[in-house]
């Protein structure tokens, strides 16, 4: 006999192939029954999300992007990164947004 029929004997691999079924199965209803229950538990008498919270003054944001090897586009990447930050998270800011980017600055 090889040593492959010395470790895997029949029984061996019955219980591993209960075992590859058996376990995601096992988890699956275990996951299953912890999110039913942290819903019953914790969420089901959370209120409900209505509007953010109102802030003292507006939070500084930093944002990074790569950039490796990228001079020739940096420009044009920046003017959208810029137009993005104005126009969907800081809306009243186009003054601010004409002076950060020049060409000049690159």
């Amino acid at each position: 006999m090889t040593l492959f029929h010395d470790i895997f004997t029949p029984q061996v691999l019955e219980w591993m192939a209960r075992f590859c079924f058996g376990y995601p199965f096992v988890m699956s209803w275990y996951w299953i029954v912890g999110s039913i229950l942290y819903w019953f538990i914790r969420e089901r008498h959370r209120s409900e999300y209505t509007s953010p919270p109102h802030l003292l003054e507006t939070p500084l944001v930093s944002v990074l992007f790569p950039c490796f090897n990228e001079a020739d586009q940096l420009h044009e990447t920046m003017v959208v990164l810029m137009d993005f930050l104005a126009t969907q998270i800081m809306k009243p800011l186009p003054s601010m947004m004409a002076q950060a980017i020049t060409p000049e600055k690159y």
